[in-house]
């Protein structure tokens, strides 16, 4: 077995209060770090407060207004001339009445790309002097991927990715929802 270069839109993202509160990090310290080191805003989201995280929603506007337009740009970007496995996708999606159908399609796991993700883990560096995973985006959809990679030291690297993809798409919300990784 192994791991897949992915392309992921972050759907809700977890950020730990135990771990926030240990390295004494507020949530706007959280959110800059996020935005500097990984691209993500979390203006994207909706904040919903547990008592033991924060959970950020992507926003259902955002999705609604840019999703099928960001991906129209995306794919053909991505891909070749030659080469449009996400043909049905973009169908799917214009006959989608509303984000719950959007969801639906990525739930049905019926596509190669669009659909759910296992969670990826994200790391802020030197926090008492090693990695601490405190930022878990618990729910993406994954919307590229290539594989299979092996690894062992990439963090910058993916972050690279992550902002060059940004910038590439930065007319659209939702670019800065999007996360390179391995899955796992």
């Amino acid at each position: 077995m192994g791991q897949y270069l992915t392309i992921s839109l972050a759907r809700k993202i977890h950020i730990e209060k135990k771990e926030a509160i240990r390295y004494n990090l507020s949530l706007t310290d959280i959110s800059d770090k996020l935005l500097t080191d990984w691209g993500v805003d979390l203006t994207n989201y909706d904040c919903q407060e547990e008592e033991s995280t924060w959970v950020f929603n992507l926003k259902k506007e955002l999705i609604d207004k840019e999703l099928l337009n960001f991906l129209s740009d995306f794919y053909p970007s991505y891909y070749s001339a030659n080469e449009k496995p996400y043909g049905g996708i973009l169908t799917e999606l214009r006959n989608s009445k509303d984000v719950q159908s959007t969801m639906n399609a990525a739930n049905s796991q019926v596509f190669k790309l669009f659909k759910h993700s296992v969670p990826i883990l994200l790391y802020f560096e030197n926090l008492d002097f090693r990695p601490r995973i405190i930022v878990h985006p618990t729910e993406s959809i994954i919307l590229a991927f290539q594989g299979k990679i092996i690894v062992e030291t990439y963090d910058e690297m993916f972050q690279f990715f992550s902002k060059v993809t940004q910038e590439k798409f930065k007319q659209y919300h939702l670019a800065y929802s999007l996360l390179v990784n391995l899955t796992i």
